[in-house]
């Protein structure tokens, strides 16, 4: 049987960097308390992945053996190489504070008395896992405001800030920023600041979410003071998609072939008995090996 897969990942040998994005955190242990880390380096020692520093994973994975590779899906599968294979080793959850409360750091790591909740990366608004280091703050590309009614910074604007939210809004990145899901109304100034207005994170491929108005009303708020004198006008909720491409079976199944082709023999024939539908897979291009 040979099997082709199209996947994104980040392999490391002995350490792996991963970060969440989203207001979780991922739980470790230090002298008997729970702290927490949204920018985590994962390491095998005393038969217990650990954080670089030392400091063991909560839920605890132990093993026999250190593990030649280590990796991190977005569903927080930790897979590592053992004698050959690749397996499951276990599964990381973050754990998710209430709005009004600000954990406080303290030797790298931050502490809170208050007790979160444990949910599941890309469940319940805790975020998802990536792989790598964050990306330095700036990197970003601003998104231009063809979407917005604005009036010169230097002029006076006469009018109510109005924010009318689309039905629909289909994006092509990571987050969802307000100047994708709405039609500003408002000073060129304000107009540029609340387009940058986080409210979430983009569902993957193939899923939509639906945004009410309650967490763009209290994304506005947790930044602008006199959020409660603007006007949220337009649909009542915000259908969002991020932006994909189908791969249809047909080319699997010639890569299959020309796979099998190389590997066994380029004079037998091959065919596909079993139909599959298409894959959406982020947009761009796609190579399928």
């Amino acid at each position: 049987m040979l099997a082709v897969a199209v996947s994104i990942a980040i392999l490391s040998t002995g350490t792996i960097d991963f970060y969440v994005d989203g207001p979780g955190f991922v739980r470790f242990v230090r002298e008997g308390r729970t702290v927490y880390s949204r920018d985590v380096q994962l390491t095998y020692a005393d038969s217990q992945i650990r954080h670089s520093g030392g400091l063991a994973l909560n839920p605890g994975v132990h093993l026999g053996s250190a593990p030649d590779d280590l990796r991190v899906d977005l569903d927080g599968r930790l897979f590592g190489t053992l004698g050959g294979s690749e397996v499951e080793l276990g599964r990381i959850v973050l754990a998710l504070f209430p709005d009004d409360v600000r954990p406080v750091v303290s030797g790298g790591f931050v502490v809170s008395p208050i007790r979160p909740k444990i949910k599941a990366p890309g469940t319940g608004g805790a975020g998802v896992i990536r792989m790598g280091k964050r990306p330095l703050r700036g990197s970003a590309t601003r998104l231009p405001a063809t979407k917005a009614t604005q009036i010169p910074g230097n002029a006076r604007w006469a009018g109510a800030t109005k924010i009318e939210l689309l039905a629909e809004a289909v994006i092509d990145g990571d987050r969802i920023v307000l100047g994708q899901i709405a039609t500003i109304s408002a000073s060129e100034t304000l107009t540029q600041k609340l387009e940058q207005v986080s409210i979430g994170l983009t569902p993957t491929c193939g899923v939509s979410t639906r945004l009410s108005r309650d967490p763009v009303l209290t994304r506005l708020r947790s930044a602008f003071k006199d959020a409660d004198t603007y006007e949220l006008i337009g649909a009542r909720s915000v259908t969002v998609k991020r932006k994909s491409q189908l791969i249809s079976q047909d080319r699997f199944v010639e890569a299959a072939i020309k796979a099998a082709a190389r590997q066994i023999s380029e004079d037998a024939t091959y065919v596909s008995t079993k139909a599959a539908p298409s894959m959406a897979a982020p947009f761009g291009q796609v190579e399928l090996i």
